[in-house]
């Protein structure tokens, strides 16, 4: 019998997340999928990729997966993805985080229940 209480976490396979970050950022700035899954630098592949570029990549990935997909931007020591798969490995990261905090919340409720 399911609990009604446990979140069910979606593992998200790398290959599957590198197709889906290719095919968004083909959308909005018309660099090729292929290019893109070569895993050659952004801004080598697009001259105007900038951080307004990722950042609204980074919105179009939160839509897709549905949680706040944050790339700290403002700690110079954080490592900027710069290419499909070092985005798909921080989403991936960060989406495990996610679905640890949502599992948290509701074991939390259901103590005070």
């Amino acid at each position: 019998m399911k609990d009604n209480n446990q979140i069910v976490m979606t593992e998200l396979d790398i290959q599957t997340v590198r197709q889906k970050i290719a095919e968004k950022i083909h959308e909005h700035v018309e660099i090729s999928i292929e290019n893109i899954l070569t895993d050659i630098p952004f801004i080598e592949l697009h001259k105007d990729f900038d951080s307004l570029t990722m950042l609204e990549v980074q919105l179009l990935l939160e839509t897709e997966y549905g949680f706040e997909f944050e790339i700290d931007r403002h700690n110079m020591a954080a490592k900027i993805p710069s290419n499909a798969t070092e985005l798909a490995q921080e989403l991936i990261k960060q989406h495990t985080r996610h679905c640890i905090k949502k599992q948290a919340k509701v074991d939390a409720a259901a103590m005070k229940q």
